[in-house]
């Protein structure tokens, strides 16, 4: 919901659906906001070694807003049929603005 793709604000409407997955990961340079809009899925915090320090639900009877620090690993797990949320974040969107969690290989995702 941005013009381009470098732009500097970026807005989205994301949605998952029933399989779908958030791998774990952080952003060395933005954060993000997170904006429940329909369905809820929990916001995990992990720290550097992989060890979940956090767990929120977001969406429905839970947080109606969460802001990812800069440089924290996090993701969301899916707890409804459909999750759609508003995300705002800093942009441009480039290959190094998302780092995945080292520890999770592709057969954990």
């Amino acid at each position: 919901m941005h013009p381009e793709i470098h732009d500097i604000e970026q807005h989205m409407l994301l949605v998952m659906v029933e399989g779908s997955r958030d791998r774990t990961h952080m952003h060395p340079s933005k954060r993000e906001a997170l904006i429940p809009v329909v369905g809820s899925a929990r916001y995990e915090i992990f720290n550097h070694a992989g060890t979940k320090v956090d767990s929120h639900v977001l969406g429905e009877q839970g947080l109606r807003y969460v802001s990812s620090p800069v440089g924290v690993y996090h993701r969301l797990v899916l707890t409804d049929e459909v999750f759609a949320f508003w995300e705002v974040a800093l942009g441009p969107f480039t290959e190094d603005s998302t780092v995945p969690a080292p520890w999770e290989t592709a057969k954990q995702i």
